[in-house]
């Protein structure tokens, strides 16, 4: 943790939670925005001695944000994190905010968990979301214009149209936390883990059949989580693709000719913005919280549909698969712009966001 013991410099932007910063450097301007770190990287000692002696016994760590605020004076206070609960409690009063949604959005390990909390509506200026389908969800919520943007980190790179024939790339939605607490329980482990390994199996035969080739695009890159990713999806015959620093994720994925992503992830929604073919998987475990992350769930959409099913069911698999194979794209682009509620736009270079941002400090 690093000490700073000199005021916040006074800037137009205020950015909250500095795991926002790789984003902040693709939209916001340089040396227009000063950073409120919100995760120990850094504490300012001269804002947190000026709220301590303002509150003296009654300091909270609200307060210390607020009072960051304050000292910066920005016209606009934006965060990249939007499942930071934090950035919505603090003073903003007569500050432009904005959030921007940074992920996919469910009742499990995230925000709208703490939302379902809260007693009275949370009051912004802006939420820049993925899609129609979280914007009914998120503004039960929270009371703000929204708009609608897709995902920030999609929009800074550019579409890649590739035509890799008879090949298909299963995207790891691997999470570790779900993976150690659910290997307490055999019943658990068995219904959530050890089936998708074994649904991965019966994929890989009957793409082989069509002499189609299979790989597993892996999530992590720490030391932690990565071995025990690739370990768990270390399966004969289907290459595993390490994810390592500045991996072009998307471009490695646009030249697949059918993806195969679960609706719990981020990654599956942004590869629908740039329209390529995926079989979106429902997670055959109708628990909740989890069975919030299933596709179009706040929109009320049926478990299945032209390209999402419930996983488990190889015959469904591959009716879906040999349908996405056959049609056009022109076809493909007409079923994705009728279920663009669900899925996620794809504005290039955010525009819609860097114009807002222009045209409230203009003002």
């Amino acid at each position: 943790m690093k000490l700073n013991f000199f005021p916040p410099y006074k800037k137009e932007i205020a950015l909250f939670d500095g795991h926002g910063l790789k984003m902040a450097k693709k939209i916001l301007e340089k040396n227009k925005y000063e950073i409120i770190f919100c995760r120990k990287e850094e504490i300012n000692v001269f804002v947190l001695v000026k709220s301590i002696l303002k509150k003296n016994i009654f300091f909270k760590k609200i307060d210390y944000y607020n009072q960051y605020l304050k000292e910066i004076n920005p016209k606009i206070v934006i965060t990249f994190n939007d499942n930071n609960e934090l950035f919505y409690k603090i003073n903003k009063d007569k500050i432009h905010s904005i959030a921007v949604q940074n992920g996919s959005r469910s009742y499990h390990n995230d925000i709208l968990n703490k939302f379902k909390l809260i007693k009275k509506k949370y009051v912004i200026n802006n939420y820049f979301v993925f899609n129609e389908s979280f914007k009914k969800e998120l503004s039960k919520f929270v009371d703000a214009e929204f708009i609608i943007l897709g995902s920030p980190f999609n929009n800074n790179f550019k579409k890649r149209d590739y035509n890799f024939k008879n090949t298909a790339l299963y995207m790891s939605p691997f999470s570790y936390s779900t993976y150690s607490d659910f290997k307490k329980n055999k019943k658990k482990f068995y219904e959530f883990y050890q089936s998708e390994i074994n649904f991965i199996k019966k994929i890989y035969f009957e793409l082989k059949k069509k002499n189609i080739r299979l790989f597993i695009l892996g999530k992590w890159r720490d030391k932690f989580n990565k071995p025990i990713e690739k370990k768990f999806y270390s399966l004969n015959g289907i290459k595993f693709i390490e994810n390592f620093k500045n991996r072009k994720t998307f471009e490695i994925a646009s030249k697949f000719e059918i993806l195969i992503g679960y609706s719990s992830s981020t990654l599956t929604y942004e590869m629908l913005a740039r329209e390529k073919k995926i079989i979106v998987l429902n997670r055959n475990y109708n628990h909740y919280p989890f069975n919030t992350k299933q596709f179009g769930f706040f929109s009320d959409l049926p478990k299945e549909g032209p390209f999402w099913i419930n996983s488990g069911n190889i015959n469904k698999f591959v009716k879906v698969f040999d349908f996405l194979k056959k049609i056009s794209k022109k076809d493909w682009k007409n079923i994705l712009k009728n279920s663009r509620k669900y899925t996620c736009v794809y504005d290039y270079l955010n525009k819609k966001l860097r114009h807002h941002i222009q045209a409230v400090l203009e003002k």
